[in-house]
């Protein structure tokens, strides 16, 4: 009994960090945390492209991306940023492509409401010093993982936790891939750059 107990206690303790879908922490703080955008009439399917820019892969999927007329948000890696890839980020931007911030550093969750802020902000400095565009008050975390600091240091910033799939929506156990039978990746607003 005593171990059924911890690992219920154990899998809402994961789910509340990194559960691919809103969970007690997103819905405790619903006005940080975007998941689902309402729509009227028309359903809306938003594109999201985390951990770039890949300076050999990136520029074959904005080709794409401007070839079918379609526009994204990418979620950027501030350690992906250098002199190499900003003209990449910045071509995101000038294709009306939305660019939020994303993190490769799971422990980014860790730090306290102040150095989280602060390093959302250097790493926008950084891409409006290397790109001339400064990225929407948007962020996604690395594999998922957040805390009610993380949380905080958000809504401090005027940040948005953008939400994602994982498994259940976007992986078909075993099965091909057809368009007919994906679910896609949760509904994420365009942002201004």
């Amino acid at each position: 009994m005593v171990l059924v107990v911890i690992l219920i206690a154990a899998g809402i303790t994961t789910f509340s960090h990194a559960a691919p879908f809103p969970f007690l922490l997103d819905l405790a703080n619903s006005d940080v945390s975007i998941w689902r955008i309402p729509y009227r009439g028309q359903k809306t399917i938003y594109l999201t492209f985390d951990d770039g820019p890949n300076s050999r892969v990136t520029p074959h999927l904005l080709d794409l991306l401007r070839q079918k007329g379609r526009r994204a948000t990418f979620f950027l890696i501030d350690e992906h940023l250098n002199e190499a890839t900003a003209p990449i980020i910045a071509r995101m931007f000038e294709e009306g492509h939305s660019i939020a911030q994303h993190s490769g550093n799971r422990w980014l969750l860790l730090r306290s409401p102040d150095a989280f802020s602060a390093e959302l902000r250097a790493a926008a400095d950084r891409m409006q010093l290397l790109t001339g565009h400064r990225p929407c008050r948007l962020f996604r975390p690395h594999a998922g993982w957040r805390t009610i600091k993380m949380v905080r240091s958000l809504r401090q910033s005027g940040y948005k936790l953008g939400g994602w799939s994982w498994m259940t929506w976007d992986w078909i156990w075993f099965r091909k891939r057809t368009g007919a039978a994906s679910r896609g990746t949760p509904h994420i607003p365009r942002c201004a750059g």
